[in-house]
């Protein structure tokens, strides 16, 4: 992602458990689309992905809300959710996965597979000391929270696609005085 007049990058640190916020801290990356209105409306919409743990700032999703509409009025917002592409990303296990999918398995096979690699996921995640627990719907909406706080609108749009509609009710409910 390369900064320019249309694209502004960056990221903030929020807490891994935000109920303990001197413990560990991850990063949040970020991307704001900017309006091509010179003035823009004032409320930038943000979007939230689908998954959980669809990528957004991928050159192709980025490329598509570079000239979608909403752009020709206000700046739009686009972030990977904690854990996820550029947002302190969590190990993937996904090869894993899709070569179990691949194998010729029974059911029972397949399971006690899927388990094993479950478990040295978890392994791995403790080993690097990575609370599991804490990437959820929850915790995301607080990290939300922030980067309000810290884009610093005064009002914000929300857009989600499939799981991203969960997590932008939850953001509704924490920070309506935001929306």
């Amino acid at each position: 992602i390369t900064q320019s007049d249309d694209i502004s990058c960056g990221s903030i640190t929020v807490p891994e458990n935000h109920d303990n916020p001197t413990g560990r801290k991850i990063e949040l990356t970020y991307v704001v689309l900017k309006s091509k209105n010179t003035t823009p409306k004032a409320d930038p919409l943000i979007y939230f992905s689908g998954g959980p743990g669809g990528i957004t700032l991928s050159s192709r999703r980025i490329a598509g809300w570079m000239d979608s509409p909403v752009r020709d009025d206000r700046d739009i917002i686009l972030f990977d959710q904690r854990g996820i592409g550029l947002s302190s990303p969590l190990p993937n296990l996904r090869a894993d996965i899709f070569n179990i999918m691949a194998d010729d398995l029974t059911s029972k096979e397949e399971a006690a597979a899927i388990a094993e690699v479950q478990a040295r996921y978890k392994t791995i995640c403790n080993d690097q000391g990575i609370e599991l627990n804490r990437y959820n719907t929850f915790e995301n909406a607080r990290d939300v929270g922030l980067l309000m706080d810290h884009l610093g609108y005064s009002k914000y749009n929300l857009y989600g696609t499939s799981y991203g509609t969960r997590l932008a009710r939850v953001v509704q409910d924490l920070f309506p005085e935001k929306l």
